[in-house]
């Protein structure tokens, strides 16, 4: 495995980078979660421990990597300085605390300045299946086979899509692969959201910002106004790049009422992580429509649990419309790996999000939380869920 600080999705980046100007003394702890309660060995649990701890001791940005950041011209919406300071920084193992629970499930937190912590989410996820993964016999053939089949479907249904599959990989090895295939081949494949393979295969590195964002914003501000204050904020860093509003961390309901016209005109769309996409189409042509915005200039960016055929059903009712769209495709492309008997291996359904958040060192924590439109997908402390609830008007 070859590490990289580069091994990651681009909004680790852009989020680090928005912390560090303008809110450099915040703090934040970042948990870990495992959807489906899967129970892990101490044998799994010392192999995952080292393998963190090699990660941190090797993983940094090297000069090579820091040129062609420069050079590429592919992230010049972040500041030289940032990626100077990216230079000089490593992970501290120190800070990463990992253990099985009393039913053997894994835990695992990390805490540190919200500019720093935010960088060990993505690692500390794909670490676990490059742990469970690395003795699996892969078959090829037939796992390249399928993914030639979900390009040849986009590329004859001209459907824009982007690789998103850092996080849950299979392994390093498999999307390496995999972005290898689309660089080739894919004629409607936009980029990845992982920089190293951006940087390695010549892609465009695609991201905005992600749920913690807005979490943070809610913790801080109150929920009311969190999806406002967090998109005034970004465009107070980003000043118009980077221009795909996330909708769901308080449900799209509760972000389409703090949409504010200006927000509206500014990003370029928004990105739909949970619910229903039909329902999402239609309430995001309704917004614009009662804003008197010209809703076939923007776009809706889909990435919740997406494969290539519902993908192309939604493209087309987007079409239908007259409203662009693209999508994030992650565990169908990056986890769709079989064994020589044709079985396909099953794949991890972990997160990792921000749990809680202060200012500063002197202020009081407040605990993070996130209101998804899939109630899978809820994550955070349950009597300040309630409050939220409560606050938003929101009913479960």
């Amino acid at each position: 495995m070859i590490y990289s600080i580069l091994d990651t999705d681009l909004y680790k980046f852009t989020t680090s980078y928005a912390y560090m100007k303008l809110f450099p003394n915040a703090e934040c702890t970042f948990t870990f979660k495992d959807r489906n309660n899967v129970k892990r060995t101490p044998q799994f649990l010392k192999r995952f421990k080292a393998k963190l701890k090699e990660f941190c001791e090797n993983a940094c940005l090297t000069s090579t990597e820091y040129y062609l950041l420069k050079e590429s011209h592919r992230s010049d919406f972040i500041p030289t300085y940032y990626w100077e300071w990216l230079y000089s920084f490593r992970f501290d193992y120190g800070k990463i605390k990992v253990y099985l629970n009393e039913d053997d499930v894994l835990c695992m937190e990390v805490t540190d300045k919200c500019y720093k912590c935010t960088l060990y989410e993505i690692p500390c996820m794909f670490l676990i299946s490059e742990v469970n993964n690395e003795d699996k016999v892969i078959d090829w053939e037939l796992t390249m086979n399928k993914l030639r089949e979900k390009i040849d479907l986009a590329n004859e249904n001209g459907m824009l899509f982007s690789e998103f599959g850092t996080r849950r990989r299979f392994s390093q090895e498999v999307q390496d692969q995999v972005c290898c295939i689309l660089k080739q081949y894919a004629k409607t494949c936009v980029g990845t959201s992982n920089v190293y393979f951006a940087l390695k295969y010549g892609m465009k590195p695609i991201g905005t910002h992600p749920h913690e964002w807005f979490m943070f914003h809610g913790a801080q501000y109150g929920y009311k106004q969190a999806n406002y204050i967090a998109l005034e904020n970004w465009v107070n860093v980003y000043d118009g790049d980077l221009g795909i509003a996330l909708s769901d961390t308080y449900t799209s309901d509760v972000f389409f009422n703090n949409f504010s016209l200006k927000q509206a005109k500014l990003f370029d769309g928004v990105r739909q992580d949970s619910g229903d996409e039909i329902e999402f189409i239609k309430k995001t042509i309704e917004f614009y429509k009662g804003k008197g915005i010209d809703y076939s200039n923007k776009t809706i960016v889909f990435s919740n649990a997406l494969d290539f055929p519902k993908a192309v059903k939604i493209k087309t009712y987007c079409d239908n419309r007259n409203i662009k769209c693209s999508f994030g495709i992650g565990t169908n492309l990056t986890c769709d790996v079989y064994d020589k008997n044709g079985e396909n291996y099953p794949h991890e359904n972990i997160v990792m999000k921000m749990s809680q958040c202060r200012m500063n060192e002197h202020s009081l924590w407040h605990p993070a939380i996130k209101i998804s439109d899939d109630f899978g997908k809820h994550m955070g402390n349950n009597k300040e869920f309630e409050h939220a609830c409560y606050e938003l008007n929101i009913v479960i």
